[in-house]
This record gives C-alpha cells, sequence and structure tokens, in this order.
C-alpha cells in the first residue's frame, strides 16, 4: 500500500505544482492589471460571496457523498446516487436565484451609480455564480474519480481549465476589463467540469434525471446532509463577515486577503488537500474494518507524515514570504506597500497550517464514522470565538484582529476536535516527538535561510530559488538524521 501511496502522492504533487504555478501566473495579471483596487475588491468580494452560496451545499459533498459512494453496487444505489445529486443541484440553483432576484431588485430600488462597490459587485457575481454553479457539478464527478482511484484525471482537468483561462487573460491583456476576467474564469470552469465528466466513464456513477426523494436511502444521505448544511451556513457566514469588515478599512483589503490566501491555498491544496484526497477513502476502510486501535495508529502516521511538509513550508512562507509576494504580484498596479501588507497576512495564515491538519483528520474520521453532528458543534463554537474576537478586536487592535482571526477559529477547532475524538473513540497514538522534531529541524532550517538571505544578490527570483533549495537541503539532512527510522518503518505505514 505505501509505495502505491507514494507514487500516486507523488503524481498528483507534480500536477498540483505545475496548475499552482500557473493559477499564480493568473493571479500575477490580475494583479498587475487592477492590484488592489476597487474592481479587484468588488472581484474578490463577488468570487468569495459566489463560493460561499454553493458551498452551503457543497460541503456535503466529501463528506456525504464520498462515503456512500465507495458502497454503490447496483441499480438501486444508483438511482440514490443521482437522485441526490439532482435534488442538491436544484435547491443550489434556487439558491443562486434567490440572490440574483433580490440582488437585481436592489439595484433597481437604489438606483445605484454602475461604478460604485456594490453594484460591480453584484454585477460581477452573476457572472462568477454560473462559474461556481458548474463548480458545484465538478465536485460530484472529482468525488467519482477519486473513488475510482483516477486522481491524476482530476488534476488534468484543473491544468486545462486553468491554462485555460490564463490564455484568455494573456490574450486580452491589453482590453482587459475586470467584467472580461469574470467571463473568462467562469468559461474555463465548464471545460474543467466537460474534462471531468470524459474522464467518468464507469458505468456505474453514470448520471441519470431521477428524483427518487421518497427513497429510505435517498432521505438518510439528506438526514446525514442537514447538519453539515447547518455546519456550512454558519462557517460561509463566518467567511464573508471578515470581507465586510475588509472593507470598512478602506479600499485593498479584501483584495490583501484575498492575495495572501491565494499563496495560502497553494500550500493546503498542494500537501493537505491532496493528502486527504488520496487517504480519505483509506481512512474510512481502516476504520469501517480494522480493529479501532490500528486505525488510531493510522491516523497518527499520517497526520504526522502531512506535517512533516507543511511545517516547513509554513516557516519558509514566514521567513520568504515577503519575497515570493514581490515577485508574485508586485508590478504595475501593485505596490510595495501593498507587498508588506499582504504578507502581514500570509504570516497569520501560515501559522494556522499545522493545526489545520489536525482539524481535518479529525473530522474525517468522524465522518467515516457516519457522524456529522460532531464537527457541526466543533465548527459552531469555533466560528462564534473567531466572530467575538473579530468584532471586539477591531475596537482595540484593529486590523490585526483581521488577520489573526482565521488562526484564533482554526486553534479552537483543532483542540476541541481532539478532545470530542478521544471521548469518541480513546486516547489517541501520538508520537510528540515527530512533532518536536518537525518544529526544531524547521526552526534550523528558517535561521539558515535567514542568516543567508542578506549575502544573496542579483536576480531576486533566482535568490528566491537559492534559498529555498537550501532551506529543502537542510530540511531534508535533519529529517534523515532525526526521524528517517519512523517514517521509513511499517508504523501506520502498510495495512493491518
Amino acid at each position: 500500500m505505501k509505495n502505491k501511496f507514494l507514487k500516486i502522492f507523488g503524481l498528483i504533487t507534480v500536477l498540483t505544482i505545475f496548475n499552482q504555478t500557473l493559477t499564480l501566473f493568473r493571479a500575477s495579471i490580475m494583479a498587475h492589471q487592477f492590484g488592489t483596487s476597487n474592481q479587484m475588491d468588488a472581484f474578490n468580494f463577488a468570487n468569495t460571496l459566489m463560493v460561499c452560496v454553493t458551498n452551503i451545499f457543497g460541503s456535503a459533498i466529501v463528506t456525504v457523498f464520498v462515503p456512500f459512494l465507495t458502497r454503490v453496487k447496483n441499480r438501486d444505489d444508483r438511482k440514490v446516487l443521482n437522485s441526490y445529486i439532482n435534488m442538491m443541484g436544484i435547491i443550489v440553483l434556487m439558491l443562486l436565484g434567490a440572490y440574483s432576484i433580490g440582488s437585481f431588485v436592489y439595484l433597481r430600488m437604489m438606483a445605484a451609480n454602475p461604478n460604485t462597490f456594490w453594484a460591480i459587485m453584484i454585477s460581477l457575481s452573476f457572472i462568477l455564480g454560473i462559474g461556481q454553479y458548474i463548480r458545484f457539478f465538478s465536485n460530484f464527478q472529482t468525488s467519482m474519480l477519486q473513488v475510482t482511484g483516477k486522481f491524476s484525471m482530476i488534476k488534468i482537468a484543473a491544468i486545462s481549465s486553468t491554462v485555460f483561462s490564463l490564455a484568455g487573460l494573456i490574450y486580452f491583456h491589453n482590453r482587459l476589463s475586470i467584467t472580461l476576467a469574470a467571463i473568462i474564469i467562469t468559461i474555463s470552469y465548464l471545460i474543467e467540469y466537460v474534462v471531468l465528466r470524459i474522464s467518468n466513464q464507469e458505468k456505474k456513477y453514470r448520471h441519470q434525471w431521477v428524483l427518487d426523494i421518497k427513497n429510505d436511502r435517498t432521505k438518510e444521505l439528506f438526514r446525514l446532509t442537514v447538519p453539515i448544511v447547518l455546519n456550512s451556513t454558519i462557517y460561509q457566514i463566518s467567511l464573508m463577515i471578515p470581507n465586510v469588515i475588509a472593507r470598512s478599512f478602506g479600499v485593498g483589503v479584501v483584495s490583501m486577503s484575498v492575495y495572501a490566501n491565494q499563496i495560502l491555498n497553494i500550500m493546503q491544496t498542494l500537501i493537505i488537500l491532496n493528502l486527504l484526497s488520496v487517504l480519505y477513502p483509506e481512512l474510512v476502510t481502516v476504520f469501517q474494518n480494522k480493529t479501532i486501535e490500528a486505525a488510531k495508529i493510522k491516523l497518527g502516521y499520517y497526520i504526522n507524515l502531512t506535517n512533516l511538509i507543511v511545517i516547513p513550508m509554513m516557516f519558509g512562507a514566514i521567513v520568504l514570504g515577503q519575497s515570493l509576494i514581490a515577485i508574485l504580484f508586485q508590478r504595475g498596479n501593485f505596490t510595495p506597500t501593498d507587498t508588506n501588507n499582504v504578507w502581514k497576512f500570509l504570516i497569520f495564515g501560515s501559522l494556522s497550517l499545522p493545526l489545520i491538519v489536525y482539524k481535518e483528520f479529525y473530522y474525517r474520521v468522524f465522518y467515516s464514522q457516519s457522524d456529522t453532528k460532531t464537527p457541526v458543534k466543533i465548527s459552531i463554537t469555533s466560528i462564534v470565538i473567531q466572530m467575538i474576537f473579530l468584532i471586539g478586536g477591531i475596537h482595540v487592535i484593529g486590523i490585526w484582529a483581521l488577520m489573526a482571526s482565521p488562526l484564533v477559529a482554526t486553534i479552537v477547532a483543532a483542540i476541541y476536535a481532539r478532545e470530542r475524538l478521544i471521548k469518541k473513540i480513546g486516547k489517541l497514538v501520538d508520537d510528540g516527538r515527530q512533532l518536536f522534531f518537525s518544529l526544531v529541524n524547521s526552526s534550523i532550517m528558517a535561521f539558515v535561510i535567514t542568516l543567508i538571505q542578506p549575502n544573496l544578490h542579483g536576480n531576486r527570483i533566482i535568490k528566491l530559488l537559492v534559498l529555498i533549495a537550501i532551506g529543502i537541503v537542510v530540511y531534508g539532512v535533519l529529517v534523515w538524521i532525526c526521524q528517517r527510522k519512523y517514517f521509513l518503518s511499517e508504523i501506520g505505514g502498510q495495512n493491518d
């Protein structure tokens, strides 16, 4: 199992690196053209809003849909499968429709100037909403391909989408408007969906238009979906509140946060989400079919393996983040001041990455046992505390509260999830030494980079690459000395 896992993870990591590189080029074009302007704020706000609306129900795809996919065998299963997909699609369409009607009425009643922030944002949300609705169905196709082990095709579809959007932005660069950029990105999502559909030729997953909502198993899927939707609704609202508050700090703050999140999302997608997409079906199988002790060993191993990579990335983002942001975005309408402000957001976001690993793995243990209510309670608690910190903190520490609030939420969620999981399955099988070694080794790596950085001159891209290479070598040597026995052993690395 371990060799197969390493091959799959290696392949999708390479494809992800390639795709995320293209995504950064795309973001760089947007930064050059629009910087942290009112238009860019409106684009980012509209995109976040539409992602939030579709993700209210889209979050159930991973937690409810994937476990059901692993059990699909006959015609009745396929009927339930398609009923769930079709009904979810109708609900999300109604949600987007209600938003569109309400927004149109608002614009008519207010007779808003088309150049104001809210008018631009609403207009862009109509376009980007179509793209997110397409992505909603792409998530179903992605789940099917994950269960069948076609991880490379998922990445190829994503690359196809990114290549199209990048080519479009480059082609129209001299006459690019924010509306045209939104249209290009929306079309790219359609291309991604088409590639996913073509790749998914499994007969048992073939789409059919059926609505068997009276079926007991269909009802069970929606029963499991309800707490997920409740949790997601609260979470999506918590994502929007910081954006609304960010607007109160002036033009550009929304975009600064988004630029930092684009870099953070690359790190999360590259390591955390890739690992989870590969390991989640295995985790479900282990917790359902193996002894609880064997499952806990596997869980501890996977968390340590993921943080072995995530923790040095966190330190790297902190010490090299400013240089990376300058290379990616600092040109045209994106100023050095913007670079410094984005870096501050990046630091706080990076600190939460190792905690996200713990939280996401703990959540998936609950999901593997058909427990969707506990993560809901955890998320609600963490979000409430985040909002209290944010709303209260802006009067005391200002914009720093906006930067730190996601970290506060992640800390609360990780600690609370661990506590609840221990109550459910007993004491977890952790090796605290591995976390200690990863932190110490990463700290040494960051210290070496900090010492060398002022003494390197010349092209800033080459300088950054040299520093990254030095960091990889230093950290790699330290891991080989301190941790190789654990990670090269069979502890959690094979099926029991």
